[in-house]
């Protein structure tokens, strides 16, 4: 009840004042020793300077992530302050630039469509909401820039609905782009039969007799038409294989991308609660070993004393924006620790609001560096 609510503003409150706490005093110590350098230093330094604006930096990283801070040294590499102990590690991943992040909204859905029309701001509770019409036709026209991403980026989609179907079908538009690029243009003379040598000299020789050659004319229409049919299947043949083929890639495709519920939209509204990890993989199977994964529970923001459930089309509570910014956080920490530098990641407006500092459209790409 209200005191249990009172009781949790209590533990917040708490949780800001240490939290602002440990953000001064790591800042006054970074000002003291900048304040040190500037008068050991000459006016004309700048490596220095750029050396604790770095350091500055990646300390109140660590604050507000609650991580060990990674200092910059005067070499440019990164000093571990872990435990009150300096211990020198080279870790590049941390470095600005090295990441580039393409980050893309989903598609028109449901839930937008619901409340886009003029005095429709009431909560039109569509849980966990689809593409619309529009909203997978916007997903297709992301095929182009798809296709021109490097073949190793990493693939990366937040479990709710709309985000999977923006991210699978720009997949599946992506491959018209990537095989018009890499097919091989047919001579105009390819599909044309070739010239028999024996019927050229049979017309030419006046004196031959006429029924061999209308025997050799005969013969000859058949090898064409034969060879015409043995060509025809060998091309379906071809077309099969390819199919098969694609269908092969497009599975493995899918099992490598990575669904990662930290990066689900903030919840603020029913399109914004998920359904369990079982109806999901029903929904969008080419996306099942990595949805098996998920808790089996509920992954997004959900308490016991208020309730947010797609299937009993419960929407309770909206998730706090602490919780939120913290996964915000986890989510960057994850992409500078991962050894691939190409991330191409399907997400919400809200979420990417917060890394980018302004609204995408749907299907509005918006690519950073980290």
């Amino acid at each position: 009840g209200e005191e249990e609510e009172e009781e949790e503003v209590k533990i917040v409150s708490e949780e800001g004042k240490d939290f602002l706490a440990a953000l001064r005093e790591e800042e006054d110590d970074v000002d003291a020793r900048a304040k040190k350098t500037t008068t050991t230093t000459t006016p004309t330094t700048s490596t220095a300077t750029v050396a604790l604006a770095a350091t500055k930096k990646h300390r109140r990283m660590a604050v507000l992530n609650n991580q060990p801070s990674l200092e910059v040294d005067s070499d440019g590499k990164f000093v571990s302050n872990v435990g009150g102990s300096k211990s020198r590690v080279f870790f590049p991943i941390f470095s600005k630039g090295q990441k580039t992040v393409h980050l893309v909204r989903h598609g028109q859905s449901t839930y937008n469509e619901a409340i886009s029309g003029p005095g429709s701001w009431e909560e039109p509770k569509i849980f966990d909401a689809r593409l619309t019409e529009l909203g997978v036709k916007q997903a297709r026209e992301l095929g182009k820039f798809l296709s021109e991403i490097p073949k190793d980026a990493v693939w990366i989609t937040s479990p709710l609905t709309r985000a999977m179907e923006t991210c699978v079908y720009g997949r599946e538009a992506m491959y018209a782009f990537v095989s018009s690029s890499e097919e091989e243009t047919n001579s105009p003379d390819e599909n044309t039969a070739p010239t028999n040598d024996n019927d050229s000299k049979a017309n030419n020789n006046i004196n031959s007799d006429d029924n061999n050659t209308s025997n050799r004319r005969s013969l000859s229409a058949s090898s064409r038409k034969k060879a015409s049919t043995k060509k025809k299947v060998a091309t379906m043949k071809d077309e099969e294989e390819e199919k098969e083929n694609e269908k092969r890639r497009h599975e493995a495709w899918g099992r490598s991308v990575i669904v990662r519920p930290e990066i689900t939209e903030k919840l603020s509204c029913s399109g914004d609660i998920g359904r369990t990890k079982l109806e999901l993989i029903e929904d969008v199977p080419i996306l099942a070993q990595s949805l098996s994964k998920l808790p089996d529970k509920s992954w997004w923001w959900d308490t016991n004393e208020k309730r947010n459930d797609a299937g009993e089309k419960m929407f309770n509570s909206n998730e706090p924006a602490r919780v939120f910014q913290r996964r915000v956080s986890k989510f960057k920490q994850w992409i500078l620790s991962h050894p691939s530098t190409t991330f191409v990641v399907f997400g919400h407006s809200t979420f990417f609001k917060e890394m980018v500092g302004r609204s995408l459209k749907n299907c509005e790409v918006a690519s950073i560096q980290l």
